[in-house]
């Protein structure tokens, strides 16, 4: 079965690369054992820097599939799919197109032909009045990746304030695509709309970043923020005195971790958490499995599997104890539990045993975010909706505030949204499953919101 499973001193290079990209595009398809066919496309970009890979599956909503040891020759291209755990391997046929196999287990052949465009493109055909965009912001972190973003910006003010954005958990680009959405994208027209110019760039690993996704850790996307602040702050046409940090989910985790190596005038949390790891994603357990069905006695035992599954995650040794470890915590489950799990743990990415060697997942885990935030001074605006099931607004608010405690600034505000999810999409209904069908996040009137107290800001 094919699984598209989805789930120190900063001195970086800082200078504004704008350059024009070789973007290569083709899209076909992968045949399946059952005689049927899923699309499948692929995406090359070349640099002056660096080489990057993405790989989709628009049946499936996934836009962003992270691309590890890609190989061009004459005659080949290869890559890894660490994600999928698969690889895929093509050559050129006599049609001018890629033929080959994507090998997951099995080997499943694989077509696909130059293209000029892709599924869910069709969003980059035009900005609305009054906002541009500078594509292509190059800039370098402190390992010596290069990572590449988009700057939204009110047309004629080149002094206004700016924000950098740390998306959340996952292969996340610049615009947040997922399920045809760009939520980023749109938060960064939104914000421009209002007089507020958005820096948002490609996760390391993702798209037209280098790096390596599967190996990445917060303290990472930290050293991330803190180049892409020395980027923004480098270019003439910005008031260094106006640079802000904006992280959503994860991401707010991440610009808390920054504050303590660079100097940005305001913080905002979107969704953001405010419990120690294990804590946070037991809790997340509970309200997801509700949101799914569960009742509460159910959603309980999968916590109570949940809160030693991580505990084996974080104190094991080593891999190989890792995963044997959890196996067989599973295996001595009880009938009732291991009904439990199978309903509501086994397919999300937490408690998946495929994951449980994940570093993205350990770090998220080991990682405390109120130790980050007590350390927080400046500025800060914290908004979680009520409806989120991820990340629950009541109890992780509520860690914010008391962390915020320590250095609270008097322009910081705290606030629950109403009818918000975590995707910050408008509803009354926050379970995941619904994230698709719901509009756009991230929309007009939280835009509004956010710009009206940077304004305020002095």
């Amino acid at each position: 079965m094919i699984r598209f499973c989805i789930a120190a001193l900063l001195i970086p290079m800082t200078f504004a690369t704008v350059a024009q990209d070789e973007h290569l595009k083709w899209a076909g398809h992968v045949a399946l054992p059952n005689g049927q066919q899923m699309p499948l496309e692929l995406e090359v970009f070349k640099t002056p820097h660096t080489t990057t890979a993405n790989v989709r599956s628009p049946a499936q909503g996934v836009q962003n599939i992270p691309v590890t040891a890609f190989r061009q020759t004459v005659n080949t291209l290869s890559m890894q799919l660490p994600t999928l755990g698969a690889a895929l391997q093509l050559q050129p046929n006599n049609e001018g197109c890629l033929a080959g196999a994507l090998n997951q287990g099995m080997a499943l052949p694989v077509e696909l032909c130059p293209t000029q465009s892709l599924t869910h493109d069709d969003y980059l055909a035009s900005l609305p009045e009054g906002v541009t965009e500078l594509d292509e912001l190059r800039f370098q972190s402190a390992d010596g990746s290069w990572l590449s973003g988009t700057l939204y910006q009110p047309v004629n003010q080149p002094q206004a304030p700016v924000v950098i954005l740390s998306g959340g958990s996952g292969a996340s680009d610049r615009d947040g695509s997922f399920a045809g959405k760009k939520p980023y994208r749109n938060f960064g027209i939104e914000l421009a709309k209002q007089g507020i110019a958005l820096f948002t760039f490609d996760k390391r690993g993702v798209r037209r970043s280098g790096g390596d996704y599967t190996q990445a850790t917060v303290e990472q996307y930290a050293q991330d923020i803190q180049a892409a602040y020395q980027l923004i702050r480098s270019m003439k046409a910005i008031n260094p005195e106006k640079i802000g940090f904006v992280g959503h989910s994860e991401g707010a985790t991440v610009v808390a971790m920054a504050l303590a190596e660079v100097n940005a005038d305001f913080v905002i949390s979107l969704g953001g958490v405010g419990l120690n790891g294990i804590d946070a994603i037991v809790l997340q357990d509970k309200t997801e499995s509700m949101a799914r069905g569960a009742s509460a006695e159910q959603a309980e035992v999968l916590q109570q599997i949940a809160r030693e599954y991580y505990a084996i995650v974080l104190n094991a040794p080593d891999d190989k104890a890792r995963e044997q470890q959890a196996k067989a915590w599973l295996a001595s489950l009880s009938e009732q539990q291991r009904d439990v799990y199978q309903q509501y743990g086994a397919d999300t990415y937490t408690l998946a045993v495929d994951n449980v060697n994940d570093k993205a997942l350990f770090s998220i885990l080991a990682t405390d975010p109120t130790q980050h935030w007590q350390r927080v001074c400046v500025p800060a605006l914290i908004l979680n909706g009520d409806k989120d099931v991820q990340v629950p607004a009541v109890e992780n608010v509520a860690g914010l505030e008391q962390a915020l405690a320590s250095c609270r600034h008097p322009a910081t505000k705290v606030k629950m949204l109403a009818n918000y999810n975590h995707m910050l999409q408008p509803t009354t209904d926050g379970n995941i499953e619904l994230y698709a069908e719901l509009p756009e996040g991230f929309d007009e009137n939280l835009s509004t919101d956010i710009a009206a107290w940077i304004r305020r800001l002095r």
